[in-house]
């Protein structure tokens, strides 16, 4: 092989391995830039469903309305860690949901009066962004998939 298809061949492989660390950087600043984003969008969703969850105000409806106005799941969580309302879940599903007080985001909602969290869904199986705020009637939580 002459000497000139050598150099070429290694320029080649010396610009591929840049455009994959390029592309594979990039990648990852956008991901990030996704989950930070999604995060403050849901933030939002939480601080008005919180504002709607008052006195007289059936959770579970509510709940239901907003999963399907924004399209994401919500929970609405009481100051005991009970799930009073849920989007996905009704009736004897709703009252067998396990109880969320040790839920890494609802610590740090009542701690910080807001927590973000991605983990597995222990109800639903799936990975999951999780963010909810402090209400005055508990935890308002509203989460996407991250797949």
């Amino acid at each position: 092989m002459k000497l000139a298809h050598r150099l070429l061949l290694q320029s080649l492989a010396i610009i591929a391995v840049m455009v994959i660390s390029v592309v594979v950087i990039i990648d990852i600043q956008l991901h990030s830039s996704i989950i930070e984003q999604t995060t403050h969008d849901l933030a939002g969703e939480a601080r008005l469903l919180a504002t709607q969850w008052r006195s007289g105000v059936d959770p579970d409806s509510l709940a239901d309305e907003a999963g399907v106005a924004t399209g994401h799941r919500v929970t609405l969580i009481d100051s005991t860690g009970h799930v009073v309302g849920d989007s996905e879940f009704d009736g004897p599903a709703l009252q067998g949901l396990e109880n969320h007080s040790n839920r890494p985001e609802v610590v740090d909602a009542r701690k910080n009066g807001v927590g973000s969290v991605r983990r597995m869904s222990p109800s639903t199986g799936e990975e999951r962004l999780y963010v909810a705020v402090k209400a005055r009637r508990g935890v308002a939580r509203v989460s996407v998939t991250t797949v």
